[in-house]
């Protein structure tokens, strides 16, 4: 017991624990295969070079959030559902023409080119975006943009799986060639500091296919409680009864 002591004292004085503050700043999150990925603070999310591949509950990446300011905003972890096929979206599948207006703002290399996802089993195809680490009990403002260039493509939607604001959600009626429609929600973290939206695409027969170009979450201001710190980029030491949270602070940003 004492060596366990003296332990928890050496890591009290010598680990500091990052927290997250409250931001007003929005999070964009980039989604596609990277080739001329926008500059600046996009978060990338990619298919890692994968055309398309059947795996059960597949881990598509773990990633480091940052905010438009370049401050640290958490973790995103992407994992697509059973029998969901999931990668990068061809370069011929991009959507290079006109854009809502709503978007006028963002880079076209944030927005062409997109994750694809597809299903020829019958089964709703899911990819789920499980957050951590925010402000607990703030409540965001969500923009989802879906397009793809290739014909096939049918409506998407994101939808929220956790919190206050479950089963919250927007649909894009048609992907295709997509020039003027978003989907826009409201979402709630949870008193941990987690949210997770699953963006689906409706089964048409045994045939579905969707694309996922860009999101962003909008801190609504005034919302937020007691900021959190991110357990996700932590490992577990337990020593005895107590638990100790060792953190990663290395975070940086997906450019």
């Amino acid at each position: 017991m004492k060596n366990t002591s003296c332990l928890l004292s050496l890591l009290a004085t010598s680990l500091v624990i990052p927290t997250l503050i409250a931001s007003d700043a929005p999070i964009l999150i980039d989604l596609g295969s990277g080739a001329g990925n926008a500059k600046g603070n996009y978060n990338l999310i990619n298919g890692k070079g994968l055309t398309g591949l059947d795996s059960i509950k597949n881990i598509l990446g773990t990633y480091p959030l940052v905010d438009q300011k370049g401050s640290p905003a958490g973790t995103v972890i992407v994992r697509s559902g059973e029998l969901s096929n999931w990668g990068d979206a061809m370069s011929d599948a991009s959507w290079t023409g006109s854009k809502p207006a709503a978007l006028s703002g963002i880079p076209a290399s944030a927005i062409d080119d997109g994750l694809f996802i597809g299903n020829r089993s019958g089964i709703t195809p899911t990819v789920s975006f499980a957050f951590s680490g925010l402000p607990k009990f703030q409540d965001y403002s969500v923009i989802f943009y879906s397009a793809r260039g290739a014909q096939g493509i049918g409506p998407t939607k994101i939808s929220v799986v956790t919190g206050k604001d479950k089963g919250n959600g927007a649909t894009i009626s048609n992907s295709f060639e997509n020039s003027s429609e978003i989907g826009t929600f409201t979402a709630q973290s949870s008193g941990k500091g987690f949210l997770t939206l699953d963006y689906t695409v409706p089964v048409k027969g045994k045939n579905s296919l969707g694309a996922l170009n860009f999101m962003s979450l909008t801190p609504i201001s005034g919302t937020s409680a007691i900021s959190t710190s991110d357990p996700s980029v932590g490992a577990l030491l337990s020593l005895g009864d107590v638990t100790v949270i060792l953190k990663n602070q290395n975070i940086t940003s997906k450019k």
